[in-house]
């Protein structure tokens, strides 16, 4: 059993104030005011945010090989702040030499990693990552690389992050047709304090590719505080908290080519709202939903989809024992389906879900995992793919019972989130492939 409030507690919460939106004069230096629009259970985020806008350049190879990823989802066995959390394809690279059964082989070789650090308690977090593997035989050609940003705000404070990168392309990827972008992945960590997202909002936008150069724009949104017991801060003296300072390092995977071979359609923004109370979890469950998008009825043979978005937002609602949300679990991910490619259709699973508590987690890790907290709250997690159709390219999707599984054990007792063993990564090797 997971501890449990009286109804007279969890009815009659009271509120502490929650602070208010710095006015126009207040914004830091180099930071500009903007407008945004909500999600549900939002209600707490301020609507004066900070932004920061930036551009970078980007050096990338060109490959006929690619590993895309489709998402992923984490369950710690009882509810942490966030010190670390990630999940990503990194380090993609062709011509590689490997030493395989007293042979050497060349291929092409990419990282799966998952990241993992509660705030003070051992734990374990159990993760699956989805992905997929695309190889071209024709003039399509893909490309990856990263990114990092940091992400520093006062707590209970959206900050908004615009990141324009610019990225030199090579010789093979220019003069196409078709450009695309897409989220491979991301990688949170705390630079300070733990604290407990109230949003966390990735996307990347659409392409521009104008004679040799590719040009798109990454956005980060996030808002994070903590007043829980954890945090050994009173709300009187919410001000001088320190700031919620992560840096975020974004993978992302390029695609271009002629028009024959490649067509992206972007879906709509999926979804899940929901809430809970102490007494009964959260619905639905973390189950994946049936779903399907359209594109071109005919002309591809093959399909597969790519992110473009993934986040969630939960409800900041000052009540006894704090104002934001522990996290326990959380999954975004889609699973593509058996594409059907006369009508250009591809159904696909889809999974959104946050979760805070779960019955019996205060008995999975003793003594700490007792003061595991459940409590009342609604949150929003949320997608946005794109259906990427492929003629000359193959595609092998790695979910359910080939996507990657793994777990990382993480000590605690206030471990530094960049310790390694927060990280776990497997290297794919394939051989033949450039």
């Amino acid at each position: 059993m997971s501890i449990r409030f009286p109804s007279i507690v969890a009815s009659s919460l009271f509120l502490f104030a929650c602070g208010a939106a710095p006015g126009a004069d207040e914004v830091p230096a180099g930071r500009e005011s903007a407008e945004i629009t909500v999600l549900p259970f939002d209600a707490g985020i301020l609507v004066n945010p900070y932004v920061t806008r930036d551009a970078v350049d980007a050096q990338v190879t060109a490959t006929r090989s690619l590993t895309l990823w489709h998402g992923f989802s984490q369950h710690w066995d009882y509810n942490h702040r966030v010190n670390r959390l990630g999940d990503y394809v990194r380090d993609q690279r062709c011509g590689v030499s490997e030493n395989l059964f007293s042979a050497t082989v060349t291929g092409c070789r990419a990282v799966l990693g998952h990241t993992a650090a509660s705030g003070t308690g051992d734990d374990d977090a159990n993760f699956e990552t989805k992905h997929a593997r695309l190889r071209s035989t024709g003039a399509t050609r893909f490309a990856s690389g990263s990114t990092a940003l940091t992400i520093s705000t006062p707590e209970r404070q959206r900050y908004d992050y615009y990141r324009t990168v610019s990225v030199a392309l090579p010789a093979a990827m220019t003069a196409q047709d078709v450009y695309g972008v897409f989220l491979n992945g991301f990688d949170l960590v705390a630079e300070s304090d733990a604290k407990k997202p109230t949003l966390f909002d990735l996307s990347v936008g659409n392409v521009t590719a104008v004679d040799a150069t590719a040009q798109f724009t990454i956005h980060a949104a996030f808002q994070a505080s903590c007043s829980s017991p954890a945090c050994a801060v009173s709300d009187e003296d919410f001000a001088s908290h320190p700031p919620a300072t992560y840096g975020l390092t974004v993978q992302y995977a390029l695609v271009s080519g002629p028009s024959a071979e490649l067509a992206e359609s972007a879906d709509a923004v999926r979804s899940q709202s929901y809430t809970w109370d102490p007494y009964f979890e959260a619905s639905p469950t973390p189950a994946p939903q049936a779903a399907s998008t359209s594109g071109k009825p005919s002309l591809f043979p093959a399909a597969t989809m790519g992110l473009k978005r993934v986040g969630y937002s939960t409800d900041l609602t000052c009540r006894i024992w704090g104002c934001e949300h522990h996290l326990l679990e959380l999954a975004t991910f889609v699973e593509p389906g058996a594409y059907q490619s006369a009508s250009g259709t591809m159904p696909f699973q889809l999974g959104v879900m946050h979760k805070q508590w779960e019955q019996g987690m205060i008995y999975t890790h003793l003594p700490l995992s007792l003061g595991a907290i459940a409590d009342n709250g609604g949150a929003n997690v949320f997608l946005q793919a794109s259906l990427l159709q492929l003629n000359g390219i193959s595609v092998d999707d790695h979910s359910g019972s080939t996507e990657r599984q793994g777990t990382i054990t993480w000590p605690g007792n206030d471990t530094p989130p960049t310790d390694p063993r927060s990280t776990s990564e497997q290297v794919l090797f394939f051989s033949g492939q450039d």
